[in-house]
């Protein structure tokens, strides 16, 4: 035959194939191995990691890899795709949903891959939300079996619970008491254990989680209140003033100026974090608020800022003229119960597309002294402040044009009353709202704003829009001009 001293050499070439094809399938049909886990990209080809936080691209390294049946993590199967797959390495996204061990303790950690010839396991940690602490609840001082309670949030994998003398940086903070008794609740937002013995008298309580450390200052004795809020800073007399902040424990006072609160009418939260009183009457003026607990004393300053008011119906300014406008003085039989004095309420049924409805326009006293309103002042610093009260809840289209100064070609349009203290309309009660002063006037400095020779201050209401007719009602009083906070 012509070809046949090819055959040795093909049959030679077919015994190579066969073998190699024999190696190949050998390895193929290996158990699966995973050999380390990284982030995807070249620049992390020497990286290598086994903790993770949900919703991260991750490789998975190793051999073996083929013909994948099932991939979990953390005993919950997750999508994978073939085509992002060799038999040696996996491209997969840990899902942001996943169940994580830290809110879920009974499932067992851990990446698991699944193949028709075997599986393959790594120590994957999917890392949970790192803790963090807004308060602390206990009494006062805190001796050696005081019940303590952190709230919080995220109270995962707790590694230890210590107390340091430490207050801003706690890395490598002294561990002073260590806590090794304690529970967590269901929802891992609260801590609750009893104080160990020879108590740190101030400093620091660390929560040292898996992934993160979480810390609040402590002290053995009373914790000094913080104010963060107050709902309005000129309370009409009568009404519910709420502050809030932290460490309302034990109040002792609270003051304003010479006005003192009747401790009777507060009210506190569990949390120690919101506090309501009722409104005595009126300080003589601009005074500090002074709220007083055993843990020490508080301020907010510019309180009752009566020099800075331009218009309250009674000695200060005088309503000029309007439609739908009425004056009204509070009696407690009728809304809105309570009012300093004389207030001014414009109400009734406003019909669709109507741009001339109701109107309170005003005189206004914008002479405030010196000393409480500098003339060289920004009027990006200040705002026209007054207390509204909204009787009924209204639809969409009714809103108020609003101008100073007689200015009309500056006036600030489609304005609807929100409270500054919570951003809402607060319906059937008296809230502060604002308005920045830059909003009626292109006046650089309050000094250039008092030449303009007009003392107006209006609210007009209209409804541009076809929704109604509505029934409205509101009342306004003690309008002031401050610097913003």
């Amino acid at each position: 035959m012509k070809y046949k001293h090819h055959i040795p050499i093909l049959l030679a070439f077919l015994s190579v194939c066969l073998f190699f094809s024999a190696c190949n399938e050998n390895e193929d049909n290996g158990a699966p191995e995973i050999s380390y886990v990284r982030f995807v990209g070249p620049e992390n080809a020497d990286s290598s990691f086994t903790d993770v936080f949900p919703g991260r691209m991750i490789v998975v390294i190793g051999k073996n890899l083929t013909d994948i049946k099932r991939v979990l993590i953390n005993e919950q199967e997750i999508r994978f795709n073939t085509n992002y797959g060799t038999p040696t390495n996996l491209i997969l996204t840990i899902p942001s949903s996943l169940k994580l061990t830290g809110a879920y303790p009974e499932l067992k950690r851990g990446l698991v891959i699944e193949t028709s010839h075997g599986i393959a396991t790594y120590d994957l940690h999917v890392l949970s939300p790192a803790p963090y602490i807004t308060r602390i609840k206990t009494t006062f001082p805190v001796e050696a079996g005081t019940q303590v309670q952190i709230y919080g949030g995220n109270f995962y994998e707790i590694q230890r619970i210590y107390f340091t003398t430490a207050e801003d940086d706690i890395t490598n903070a002294p561990v002073s008491n260590l806590v090794t008794d304690y529970t967590v609740n269901r929802e891992f937002n609260v801590i609750t254990f009893n104080a160990p013995a020879g108590l740190i008298e101030e400093g620091s309580l660390v929560v040292e989680c898996y992934t993160d450390p979480a810390f609040t200052h402590f002290r053995k004795f009373a914790l000094p209140p913080v104010l963060t809020g107050i709902s309005s800073m000129m309370p009409i007399t009568g009404t519910r003033v709420k502050l809030t902040g932290q460490n309302f424990m034990d109040i002792t006072s609270i003051k304003m100026g010479d006005v003192i609160v009747d401790l009777s009418t507060v009210e506190i939260t569990e949390a120690n974090d919101t506090l309501t009183f009722t409104m005595p009457k009126a300080p003589q003026g601009t005074c500090s608020l002074a709220l007083t607990t055993m843990g020490g004393t508080v301020e907010i300053p510019g309180f009752y800022p009566l020099e800075n008011v331009v218009l309250n119906f009674d000695n200060i300014g005088r309503f000029s003229w309007g439609g739908k406008a009425s004056e009204y003085k509070a009696d407690g039989t009728m809304v809105p119960l309570y009012s300093d004095g004389k207030c001014r309420c414009i109400s009734g049924e406003i019909s669709t597309y109507n741009y001339w409805w109701g109107q309170i326009v005003n005189n206004a006293v914008y002479e405030i002294p010196e000393e409480f309103l500098p003339a060289a002042t920004p009027t990006s610093d200040l705002v026209l402040q007054f207390e509204c009260f909204v009787a009924k809840e209204y639809g969409p289209g009714p809103v108020f044009r609003v101008y100073l100064k007689g200015n009309t070609g500056h006036a600030f349009t489609n304005y609807r009353p929100v409270s500054d203290f919570s951003g809402l309309t607060e319906v059937g009660q008296w809230m502060q709202c604002s308005i920045p002063l830059t909003a009626f006037t292109d006046e650089a400095t309050w000094g250039d704003f008092l030449k303009l020779s007009n003392n107006g201050l209006a609210f007009e209401m209209t409804n541009p829009s076809g929704n109604g007719p509505y029934n409205v009602e509101f009342y306004f009083d003690n309008f002031r001009i401050v610097p913003k906070k």
